[in-house]
């Protein structure tokens, strides 16, 4: 029943609605990432059992990309207050770490109009926890306090080229950093994006 009341208070706090209201920016960025033809589906959206929702959760996993062929990628992602963007960091809950199974991991920072994400990187797991073992990522631990679990960070600047699969400001922060110099984008110039390969 304490677990029912848990997961009933978090769908109605303040950062689940945040995260529900910028799925639509952060499902534009992964199609212009991945490609226009991927189905976007999100584990809490889902008519799956409960057993399987409750698996995917402990194994962080938050949703699925998918191709017609039926190929997918799992994916984990964190949507992050515009005030927190001066940490300008990666950020994994302590209980995730050690069994996140996502094969890509999305971080971005709200902008302060809430129109996009800036700046957002998409990550290869993979590449990430093999930098990790290798001692090419450092993580460093912030305890709970308050309402906060503790979780694990560490800075995008410091995140080997090969871990990234793309990164940037979305079209929105873009746009809205052009208007606040009074200027118009042209929709193709707004749509960019820096992609970088793996090594």
């Amino acid at each position: 029943m304490a677990s029912r009341q848990r997961d009933i208070a978090f769908e109605a706090s303040w950062r689940r609605q945040q995260d529900r209201q910028h799925r639509p920016v952060a499902d534009s960025l992964y199609r212009q990432v991945f490609g226009d033809n991927i189905e976007v589906v999100r584990i809490d959206e889902t008519e799956i059992e409960s057993a399987t929702s409750k698996a995917l959760d402990l194994l962080a996993v938050d949703f699925h990309l998918i191709w017609p062929s039926g190929d997918r990628l799992s994916g984990q992602e964190k949507f992050l207050s515009y005030d927190q963007r001066k940490y300008g960091t990666i950020t994994i809950s302590e209980h995730s770490r050690p069994r996140c199974t996502a094969q890509i991991y999305f971080v971005g920072y709200l902008t302060a109009a809430g129109d996009g994400f800036d700046p957002w990187i998409i990550l290869n797991w993979a590449d990430v926890v093999l930098a990790t073992a290798r001692a090419r990522v450092a993580w460093n631990m912030r305890r709970s306090h308050g309402n906060y679990p503790s979780f694990w960070w560490t800075p995008i600047e410091r995140l080997p080229e090969e871990c990234i699969i793309a990164q940037g400001p979305s079209p929105g922060a873009i746009a809205h950093a052009a208007r606040a110099r009074g200027e118009t984008v042209p929709i193709e110039d707004v749509v960019r994006l820096e992609r970088r390969s793996g090594g």
